[in-house]
């Protein structure tokens, strides 16, 4: 199954790569992808770059990476609310998986 996680399925590729968590937690800055594009090829930079500017548009894409040098601190609350949104998220990614796959 390619959507288990682990070494050989599908990844939360980072469009930008960044520690300062300005980025860290974007939404708009993950997509899915495959286990070898995110390890064996360090995330296909330049295809990666290509789909974002399709996909989500120039400004999301130029809005990341004016953020990507920021650096941001968040309060336990934000930081619970993004784990609860998150979790909330992946639960409908899962539901929609199961409901295409049946």
């Amino acid at each position: 199954q390619a959507w288990n996680s682990g070494l050989g399925g599908m990844h939360t590729g980072h469009f930008l790569a960044s520690r300062r968590n300005s980025i860290l937690f974007e939404w708009d800055n993950c997509a899915p992808q495959c286990s070898h594009c995110n390890y064996q090829r360090s995330g296909e930079q330049q295809l990666f770059r290509k789909w974002m500017l399709e996909v989500r548009g120039p400004e999301v894409v130029e809005r990341l990476e004016r953020l990507k040098n920021e650096v941001r601190e968040f309060t336990r609350e934000e930081l619970v609310d993004m784990r609860i949104a998150y979790a909330e998220r992946l639960k409908e990614a899962e539901r929609m998986m199961l409901t295409s796959a049946g």
